[in-house]
């Protein structure tokens, strides 16, 4: 079993370069995964960057779509108005961050220039 790890747009997937000579490496027709990458992300904004895995036994193969990023998911560059503690609830609670994951995108976030 082999996973191929992608970051694609939300219901923009398109056949071609850079998609289609990474799909085709691992001989995987980029119209089917195109279909079935925009049907699946329908829930998402347009555009929004996800991450997805694909799953490849033999000739078969499975699609997994992930969540988009922290950062994406809490509105960019820099939220306003963003308190320390609801975004400790968000990663904690809703996202399964370990208080150490957490500490450390605090960081992150701080080095972006986030207020928090």
């Amino acid at each position: 079993m082999s996973i191929i790890r992608l970051r694609v747009p939300a219901q923009s997937a398109r056949p071609g370069p850079p998609l289609s000579p990474v799909l085709g490496q691992h001989q995987i027709k980029p119209a089917e995964f195109v279909t079935q990458f925009n049907n699946s992300t329908g829930g998402f904004t347009s555009g929004t960057p996800l991450g997805v895995r694909i799953h490849k036994v033999g000739p078969t193969w499975s699609l997994q779509i992930l969540p988009p990023g922290v950062v994406t998911a809490l509105g960019g560059s820099k939220a306003t108005g963003l308190h320390r503690s609801d975004l400790w609830a968000y990663l904690v609670h809703f996202r399964g961050a370990t208080p150490r994951e957490a500490r450390t995108l605090f960081g992150t976030l701080r080095s972006l220039g986030w207020s928090l």
